[in-house]
C-alpha cells in the first residue's frame, strides 16, 4: 500500500511542477524567448521525472508477481532518484525564499521513505499481505 501511496503523491507533486510554469517564466520577466524555452523544459523535466517515477513504481507494484529481485530494485532506484532531486533541490531552489522550494525537499524525502522499505526486502516466503508480502527485511 506504501508503494501505492508514494506514487501517487510523487505524481500530484509531479503536476504541482507543470501546473504553475506559465507564473514562473513571468517571474523571469523580461526573459528572452529561448531563456524561456529552457525554464519551461527544465520545469517540465522535472514533472515528466516525477510521473516517470511514480508510474513505474505503481506498475510494478501492481504487476507484484515475476521477479521479486527486479521490483526491489525498481523501488531502489526509485528512491535514490528521488533522495538525489531532494538533495539538489536543497543544494538550489530551497535556498531561495521560494516556499514550495523548501517543501519539495521534505516532500522527495518522505516519498522515499515510503519507497524504502520495499527496497530493502529480499523474495522470502513470510506470512503477510500486501505489497511486501512474501518479502522480509534484508539483514
Amino acid at each position: 500500500m506504501l508503494a501505492y501511496v508514494a506514487g501517487v503523491v510523487v505524481a500530484v507533486w509531479g503536476a504541482a511542477h507543470a501546473a504553475p510554469i506559465r507564473q514562473v517564466v513571468a517571474g523571469f520577466a523580461p526573459i528572452t524567448a529561448d531563456n524561456r524555452r529552457i525554464v519551461v523544459q527544465e520545469w517540465l523535466a522535472e514533472a515528466f521525472t516525477m510521473w516517470g517515477i511514480a508510474a513505474m513504481v505503481i506498475v510494478v507494484t501492481a504487476a507484484g508477481g515475476g521477479d521479486a529481485g527486479a521490483r526491489v530494485w525498481v523501488y531502489r532506484v526509485a528512491a535514490g532518484l528521488l533522495i538525489a532531486l531532494a538533495a539538489l533541490t536543497a543544494l538550489t531552489g530551497a535556498r531561495t525564499a521560494v516556499v514550495w522550494f523548501k517543501i519539495c525537499p521534505v516532500l522527495l524525502g518522505g516519498r522515499r521513505c515510503c519507497c524504502w522499505p520495499r527496497a530493502c526486502c529480499r523474495h522470502v516466503t513470510v506470512g503477510f499481505s500486501g505489497p511486501c508480502s512474501g518479502l522480509r527485511r534484508v539483514r
